[in-house]
């Protein structure tokens, strides 16, 4: 598991100054950016090799999410695959869950013409994801 603190900002709320339910997603790839980082395997030093686009997304809200209120991003990888990979993100404090989110990437190659094929992850992207990965019972 890897851990993210941060606090929910102006940007990120609604006028009713909970947090949008778009900006979790922006919140928890800054979540996985961070982890990439953190492992000296920045995002944008992969983007030359392969790229990762999310091709199913999902979120369950729980509790409202409100401005300045400091939280946790627990990131977990549920599944890695051969051409894809599945991230979980618990946002929360210590007293509760605000929401859960999972992101599913798949690896691509871009062509000449921009047409996609999916392509075997990267073993050193495998190896960090496997780092964070919780097994099934």
């Amino acid at each position: 598991m890897f851990c993210y603190s941060t606090c929910l900002k102006l940007r990120d709320t609604d006028a009713a100054g909970v947090a949008f339910f778009a900006s979790y997603y922006a919140i928890a790839h800054d979540a996985y950016e961070a982890f990439l980082n953190e492992q000296g395997h920045p995002l944008q030093t992969w983007l030359d090799q392969v790229h990762m686009p999310i091709v199913h997304s999902e979120a369950d809200y729980k509790a409202p999410l409100r401005l300045g209120v400091p939280f946790v991003i627990e990131l977990t990888c549920s599944n890695i695959g051969k051409r894809s990979f599945t991230l979980d993100y618990r946002f929360k404090s210590a007293a509760k869950v605000f929401a859960v989110l999972r992101t599913v990437h798949v690896a691509v190659k871009l062509d000449e013409n921009e047409k996609t094929t999916a392509v075997t992850l990267p073993s050193k992207l495998n190896s960090l994801l496997a780092s964070i990965e919780v097994k099934a019972d």
